[in-house]
Order: structure tokens, then sequence, then C-alpha cells
């Protein structure tokens, strides 16, 4: 993670618990499953049909 990233279900809306928290910390790594499109919006899936982070909060390995 770039810097603290909220979480998002399939619907775009903030999730206010994942894993106890309602957000990922900064240098966090995790394992992504793919992308998905929500409103326009590019999500990446931490859990698919479930758990997303914007694109724009991740970096890429």
């Amino acid at each position: 993670m770039i810097h603290n990233a909220y979480v998002y279900d399939e619907n775009g809306k903030r999730v206010k618990n994942y894993s106890g928290t309602s957000y990922i910390g900064k240098g966090v790594t995790v394992k992504g499953l793919g992308t998905k499109t929500i409103k326009g919006t590019k999500y990446y899936a931490l859990k698919p049909n479930h758990y997303y982070v914007k694109s724009s909060d991740v970096t890429v390995k």
C-alpha cells in the first residue's frame, strides 16, 4: 500500500470492519486477486465479490 487504504465492498461502499479494522495500513503487502471497475473507478480485489481497494492506493509488483 502506498498509504492507508480504505476497504470497499462490491458496490463501492466503504467497509467498517475488514479483519478488525476499517483500512489497510501503509506498507502492508496484500495479494490481489484481479481487478474490477465499480462506478468508473478501478479496484483491486482482496476477496472477489466481497472486498476491494482502490487501484490508486496500491503499488503493483
